[in-house]
């Protein structure tokens, strides 16, 4: 999950380690991801390492941060609830 710095919007991000792994110089997993919001279109980049097990070993982003699921689904709640109130 990550939290966009132009509007603040928090988006899910799924990566399919079939398909968007490279391998890296020292022989791990790497994946960099542009990752755009649905709110104000804001982009985050992010970058994430993996080992040979599939196991999160570094992270980088620009743009945002990352958050938990916890307070994803705050988000979403909020969003919808404004939603509805419109």
């Amino acid at each position: 999950y990550v939290k966009g710095k132009k509007c603040g919007a928090i988006t899910r991000v799924r990566i399919d380690k079939r398909n968007e792994l490279s391998r890296d110089d020292d022989d791990n997993f790497i994946v960099r991801k542009g990752v755009v919001d649905s709110v104000c279109f804001g982009v985050v980049e992010i970058e994430l390492k993996f080992d040979t097990s599939y196991r999160e070993v570094g992270r980088t982003i620009t743009g945002g941060d990352f958050v938990s699921r916890a307070e994803y689904e705050a988000w979403v709640r909020e969003h919808e609830a404004k939603r509805q109130a419109q």
